[in-house]
């Protein structure tokens, strides 16, 4: 395989594994960044409970699916509102960077 062609199948690749990865999202991904710019502020001047409480919050204001969401985001590695930020934000950017 020459070089163009190895380049033009890792973004094939990438591109597939951000589609399924949005396509799995609960709600919309400007959402999530509204989420987290909410935990973010939250967090700055209060301690994480271990819990999700602000998530539910923001997600009952949002009129969005509350099991639902919570659901992917354990699945995806957040138990709790700093986790939110620190996993999920994180693949956010990471899925950002391959589109």
């Amino acid at each position: 395989m020459d070089k163009k062609s190895n380049k033009e199948l890792k973004r094939k690749c990438a591109e597939e594994i951000r589609e399924k990865f949005v396509k799995s999202l609960p709600f919309s991904p400007g959402l999530f960044r509204e989420l987290f710019d909410y935990l973010d502020a939250y967090l700055q001047g209060n301690e994480c409970d271990d819990m999700l409480k602000n998530t539910r919050i923001f997600l009952r204001k949002n009129n969005l699916p509350v099991e639902e969401s919570l659901k992917w985001m354990q699945d995806n590695g957040a138990f709790c509102d700093c986790e939110v930020l620190a996993n999920l934000e994180d693949s956010f950017e990471v899925i950002r960077r391959m589109g």
